[in-house]
């Protein structure tokens, strides 16, 4: 997207550079987190997938802990709080996904299905390969 927006949290250095405009049917966003910083959000009640690019991820899933690495993905369990954490010496990068639906012609998130989902449900994602 041309005009990207980015968004700068200065208390933890977290950026969130958003990849799709308002009229695409998910919200994507490129995240960048420094290191030694941890970002918390409550129990949001959105529907959110997290797949990490670059560097380690903790994520924090109430009380359970997921370490993820590049092409680990995570389906966010939208009815508790959470953190993502990046305890390493290098940034995280991670792509986020949150899914939209149109009401009275806004767009807006959708709210969490009623639908139960596995716990603790974690990916394990192939690299692509590189070649020359």
């Amino acid at each position: 997207m041309a005009d990207a927006t980015e968004w700068h949290d200065p208390a933890t250095g977290y950026r969130r550079r958003q990849i799709t405009g308002p009229r695409f049917p998910a919200d994507i966003a490129e995240v960048r987190l420094p290191p030694v910083r941890r970002v918390p959000y409550p129990a949001a009640f959105q529907r959110e997938a997290v797949q990490v690019l670059d560097g380690r991820l903790t994520f924090h899933e109430g009380a359970a802990v997921h370490g993820l690495n590049p092409g680990d993905s995570i389906e966010v369990d939208e009815t508790v709080p959470h953190v993502f954490a990046d305890t390493s010496d290098a940034e995280c990068r991670y792509a986020a996904i949150l899914t939209r639906v149109e009401r009275r012609g806004i767009s807006c998130i959708r709210p969490a299905s009623p639908v139960p989902r596995p716990p603790q449900l974690l990916h394990q994602l192939q690299k692509p390969r590189h070649i020359p």
